[in-house]
C-alpha cells in the first residue's frame, strides 16, 4: 500500500460520502466493479490511471473538485446543496 493510494482512496470516500452515496452507486455509475471500488477507497491497492479518472470525471459531474494543492489531498463542493 503506497501513501498515494492511501490519500487518492480517502479523498474519494470523502467525495462520496459527502453527497450522500454508497458505493454501490458509485460503482454502477462509474462501471467500476465493487470490489474494486472498496479497494481504492480502503487504499489497499494502487488503482490503475483509468479508474483514477472516472472518479474523477464522475464526482466532477456533482461539481465536487478532487484536487492536490500543496501536495495534500483536498476534496470541495459548491455551498449550495441542490
Amino acid at each position: 500500500m503506497t501513501v498515494r493510494s492511501q490519500l487518492d482512496g480517502r479523498a474519494f470516500a470523502a467525495a462520496r460520502a459527502l453527497l450522500g452515496l454508497t458505493q454501490g452507486e458509485v460503482s454502477a455509475a462509474t462501471t467500476l466493479s465493487p470490489q474494486t471500488l472498496c479497494r481504492i477507497e480502503k487504499g489497499a491497492s494502487d488503482p490503475k490511471v483509468s479508474s483514477i479518472h472516472k472518479l474523477l470525471e464522475y464526482y466532477a459531474t456533482f461539481d465536487v473538485q478532487i484536487s492536490r494543492p500543496n501536495g495534500r489531498i483536498s476534496v470541495s463542493a459548491p455551498t449550495q446543496r441542490f
